[in-house]
């Protein structure tokens, strides 16, 4: 849009759902203080993102932004007609005060719901015409924030692999020859094997989960111009090629091929509905004999091929090879250890060029990191708590 298509569009925006909003007489004292007004918590569903609010009110209509305060990120006075307001950004999420005694607590509760689908029709406008444009623009070209969820996928991963590996350690079958007592160690045994399966296909399904959110994580500080977006969107093994040179490093390459297939044998074809790939879950039809596994003698290498595919050794293997693959990627040989130790921080990325190069600069010692993590964790932290 040009400046003045913008200004066309604010002018049109001031003049229909935010014309009753209104600078408030400055001599009114605060509402969030004053006991002389009622509190209305905003459902986030009403009001998703409460900086919307605040980017209305302050950059569209011009009004007063105050901030920070105790337990308050910014409030904003205005008039809705004759009722005296603020909306205010607390710890506990959004509020909206109006000023008004008990006499008219009907009324003010009518303006509350008014104000709400005023401001929520306002929104609405303005992410169409000029937010969502420059969302895009501001994505294509890296000025973005990744949200760190290096945890919550972690903890997942770790979640059924306890699991699974307590299926695995459960007493096998005692060899008694009392037919209830085998009966019940059989059952026993299959809901076992049964468990250490289901358990182990979703502790793969998060770990991979998990291993794509890291590289997404550590790829802008270890690479300069990377396209994020594409980056995201790319496949597991294009985003491991992308880290590191398989063809040069040995390592890297034994590591990627074990785990390329896991990924493939067990993860993949349990994701993806049950099929391999090039139709090679399919029974082919042979003449005079029936249907035949279109692997042939490769079925062997099959999930179909066991009546349960993962066994104990199976899933010791692949759990060896995922710890070795982290151990390695925590090492200095990986050249990743230091991106890592940040993305454990639990800290949120930002992709703007002059915090990359902090952090870069940064992650040159671990004096240096430690120092940054700590400043930085200090600020989530005040603004987390809004302790200003």
């Amino acid at each position: 849009m040009s400046k003045k298509d913008i200004e066309l569009f604010i002018k049109d925006l001031k003049t229909t759902p935010l014309r009753d909003f209104a600078v408030p007489v400055q001599s009114e004292p605060s509402l969030l203080y004053s006991g002389k007004s009622s509190q209305f918590n905003i459902d986030r569903f009403d009001i998703p993102v409460p900086e919307l609010v605040q980017f209305l009110l302050g950059f569209i209509l011009k009004l007063q932004i105050y901030g920070h305060g105790e337990k308050l990120q910014w409030e904003i006075p205005f008039n809705y007609k004759e009722f005296s307001c603020v909306f205010a950004l607390q710890k506990f999420g959004l509020r909206l005060y109006i000023a008004g005694g008990e006499d008219q607590q009907s009324d003010v509760n009518k303006v509350s719901v008014k104000i709400i689908k005023k401001i929520q029709k306002a929104i609405h406008r303005v992410e169409k015409t000029l937010l969502i444009p420059f969302a895009e623009q501001q994505i294509k070209t890296g000025h973005v924030t990744i949200a760190n969820q290096y945890h919550i996928l972690m903890n997942r991963y770790i979640y059924f692999r306890e699991k699974a590996e307590k299926a695995s350690k459960q007493e096998k079958n005692s060899g008694t020859n009392n037919i209830e007592e085998l009966t019940k160690s059989l059952n026993e045994m299959f809901r076992a094997k049964n468990e250490l399966f289901y358990n182990t296909i979703a502790m793969l399904d998060a770990y991979f989960s998990f291993i794509e959110h890291l590289f997404v994580l550590v790829m802008p500080l270890y690479r300069n111009n990377v396209r994020l977006v594409e980056f995201i969107g790319s496949f597991w093994a294009d985003k491991y090629k992308l880290l590191f040179d398989i063809k040069a490093n040995l390592r890297a390459k034994s590591f990627y091929d074990e785990l390329n297939t896991i990924k493939e044998r067990f993860r993949n074809f349990y994701a993806h509905g049950g099929f391999e790939k090039g139709g090679a879950s399919l029974y082919i039809h042979v003449p005079n004999i029936g249907a035949i596994p279109a692997q042939f003698s490769k079925v062997k290498n099959s999930p179909h091929f066991d009546f349960f595919p993962i066994q104990e050794d199976s899933f010791l293997n692949i759990c060896k090879t995922i710890d070795d693959f982290d151990k390695w990627l925590r090492s200095e040989e990986s050249g990743l250890r230091l991106a890592i130790r940040y993305a454990e921080s639990g800290l949120d990325l930002q992709c703007n060029k002059q915090s990359l190069q902090k952090i870069r600069s940064a992650i040159s010692s671990d004096e240096s990191l430690e120092g940054l993590i700590e400043h930085y964790s200090h600020i989530w932290e005040m603004h987390a708590n809004m302790d200003y």
